[in-house]
């Protein structure tokens, strides 16, 4: 017969026999559990880099999309009293449209909107600036550039647009309108384009945005 102390042993062995096996069995689950971590994370980390990847040509795409070849530009700009509350605050100062150009191998150009105004607009006006960017064909084009810059704040009601004109002066704007050396040019353009007043009139901004349009009189271009 099996003694009470016998007996108590052998149990006692089983115990620690499956304790042995449960943490063995345990710790091979965790390695699993860990190794599925793992896979997670790269899979996760090369998602992030497809999505970003993915999102970059979109962007590019949008931004070939959206480029405008014909020398014309509507820049739409939309939640314009975050935007012109952030101005005043001291956020940004001004904002740049994206590029567009007076043809496929044109001169490259943008747009620059000062909300609560710069020089002797400041505090008053939008200060609308043209602005020559470095493009890929400048070593093909005519400099300086002297093409007619027309602003037009558009009225979305059907009222009388708010236009401005000017010709770009290269003798007094040395720094505007020749070749680019950086990315961009000294912008030049209107600092007193439209007063906040006449703004807030009526048809200027509707749904909290406002449009602006630049065209560059392309008829004295001469492309490549």
């Amino acid at each position: 017969h099996v003694t009470q102390a016998r007996l108590e042993s052998m149990m006692a062995e089983m115990k620690k026999e499956l304790m042995r096996s449960f943490r063995s069995e345990l710790r091979e689950r965790e390695e699993e559990v860990t190794g599925l971590k793992t896979q997670v994370t790269k899979l996760e980390k090369t998602l992030r880099s497809k999505n970003a990847e993915l999102e970059d040509r979109d962007f590019r795409l949008s931004l070939i999309e959206n480029s405008n070849h014909d020398g014309t530009m509507i820049w739409k700009i939309p939640q314009f009293s975050q935007r012109r509350a952030d101005a005043e605050n001291g956020k940004y100062t001004s904002i740049f449209s994206l590029p567009f150009y007076t043809g496929r191998y044109g001169y490259k150009m943008c747009l620059r909107l000062y909300i609560m105004g710069d020089g002797i607009g400041k505090g008053t006006h939008l200060s609308l600036f043209f602005v020559v960017m470095r493009g890929e064909f400048d070593n093909i084009l005519q400099w300086p550039f002297t093409h007619k810059v027309t602003f037009k704040l558009i009225n979305q009601a059907g009222g009388r647009d708010i236009v401005d004109t000017f010709q770009p002066d290269p003798m007094n704007n040395i720094m505007s309108f020749w070749k680019p050396k950086s990315d961009m040019n000294v912008a030049s353009g209107c600092p007193q384009f439209v007063s906040h007043t006449e703004l807030e009139r009526g048809g200027f901004i509707v749904d909290d945005t406002i449009f602006i349009k630049c065209n560059i009189d392309t008829t004295t271009v001469r492309h490549p």
